[in-house]
């Protein structure tokens, strides 16, 4: 596999021969990128503090140095760490170019993780494929970072009609809809929010007009208002040991109190 020169992740408009075939790999300086590298590594620490700090309890067994959970937890660190530096080597021009398929197999797994057959319910949502008894895939997390790629290939492709209203508005909004429900069926409010929040974001800096956005966050009110009027009863505990963890201290609040009584200490 040859190799391509690419400097145009940093700002400079110079882009990779398109000619260059299976040449999909940039060699990059990592010099400048290195603030989010910094934050990223310093949430991982933290992260892994934590969960040693919360699971170590669980070690009761003098035969046993460290527990199951913290060492799950640092072998999807490394895998996540091999992943993404994979990933700052690829030319993202090329994620561009299959940003539609790479849409279309996340929507495909949101549509099957629905089915009683293949979807695993957890906690009340069907929110998992199960392969075997310890490895799982969520596809609203693919979800997640697919939608990001195929929302800005789209961007970039429609770029000088990204003000129109049938380009820039209503086929944005019928994607994003499609997917939100899906992910809502499960049920996840909170993804389904999550992607819902950074398409909007995505489409309004790619130069959808203002008012459309405007008008549909207007005319959401009543669909939001009834999402909140059905709220179940766990998360409106949660919004409620938000506000108040002393109202209920042993019940609701418990969780929180005892997070702050962690920071303290």
């Amino acid at each position: 596999m040859n190799v391509i020169k690419s400097e145009h992740a940093y700002g400079k408009n110079v882009l990779p021969d398109q000619d260059a075939g299976s040449n999909f790999i940039a060699i990059r300086s990592l010099e400048p990128t290195n603030v989010i590298m910094y934050l990223v590594t310093t949430f991982l620490v933290i992260g892994i503090i934590m969960i040693y700090s919360t699971s170590s309890a669980k070690v009761t067994d003098s035969t046993h140095t460290m527990n199951t959970a913290f060492l799950r937890h640092v072998m999807w660190v490394a895998i996540a760490i091999i992943g993404m530096l994979i990933m700052m080597r690829i030319d993202y021009h090329y994620l561009q170019k299959y940003s539609t398929a790479i849409f279309i197999i996340a929507l495909a797994g949101l549509v099957v993780v629905l089915i009683p057959e293949i979807g695993t319910v957890t906690y009340g949502a069907r929110r998992w494929i199960r392969f075997g008894s310890h490895f799982g895939y969520q596809p609203s997390e693919f979800a997640k970072l697919a939608m990001i790629i195929f929302m800005s290939g789209y961007i970039a492709k429609n770029l000088e009609k990204m003000s129109t209203f049938a380009r820039g508005f209503v086929v944005p909004i019928v994607l994003i809809g499609v997917v939100s429900l899906l992910i809502l069926k499960e049920p996840d409010f909170g993804t389904a929010m999550f992607i819902s929040m950074i398409s909007f974001v995505l489409i309004m800096v790619g130069g959808t007009r203002i008012i459309y956005v405007m008008f549909t966050m207007i005319a959401s009110i009543p669909h939001i208002y009834q999402i909140l009027h059905n709220i179940p009863t766990y998360r409106h505990n949660r919004l409620l040991a938000f506000l108040d963890p002393w109202k209920d201290p042993m019940g609701i609040g418990y969780q929180i109190i005892q997070s702050w009584i962690a920071l303290g200490s």
